[in-house]
């Protein structure tokens, strides 16, 4: 009789909901917040560094003759300290500050904690849907699973939280 090797499941912690869109958005508001704070500290970094780097007469004659302050070196940081944000939130406790306050977090589909690889794929995965106006993340309307881009792309999904009842003294 031919042996029949059965895959073993982890165990499966209680499934708890999908996170509806609006937590979604309402989520990302906050956290763009968050980090149009970030962008206005690096940019003022990066104006400290121009100063150190070119000296203040001459920062001052280039803005005088109209030119601006920005450089690829500035978006790059840009770019890095928002990948930075999200994917420390991310992994650390699968939440921004956004989603603790909306009461979501993501996880991978197993219901497990989210690792770098993961967060990354989901953060790429955000840029196509961001220049589409966020179809991506629109794209959970009519999703069968109310998976957005980013989610399939990650196997991550946002779930909502059980709420544990008012603050107690």
């Amino acid at each position: 009789m031919p042996l029949s090797i059965q895959p073993t499941q982890p165990p499966q912690s209680p499934q708890l909901p999908i996170a509806p869109l609006w937590r979604r958005l309402t989520a990302l508001i906050y956290d763009t917040l968050l980090v149009v704070a970030l962008f206005i500290l690096t940019a003022f970094i990066n104006l400290g560094i121009q100063l150190v780097y070119y000296g203040e007469p001459h920062l001052k004659q280039l803005t005088e003759d109209g030119h601006t302050l920005d450089n690829g070196g500035l978006y790059l940081a840009l770019v890095a300290v928002t990948y930075a944000f999200f994917t420390y939130c991310w992994c650390r406790k699968g939440q921004t500050p956004g989603m603790k306050a909306w009461r979501v977090r993501l996880v991978t589909t197993q219901m497990q904690p989210v690792t770098l690889k993961s967060a990354t794929i989901r953060w790429l995965a955000a840029i196509p849907s961001l220049l589409l106006c966020f179809a991506g993340t629109l794209w959970m309307v009519v999703d069968p699973q109310a998976k957005s881009w980013q989610d399939r792309a990650s196997k991550t999904m946002i779930v909502v939280l059980p709420n544990l009842g008012a603050c107690r003294n």
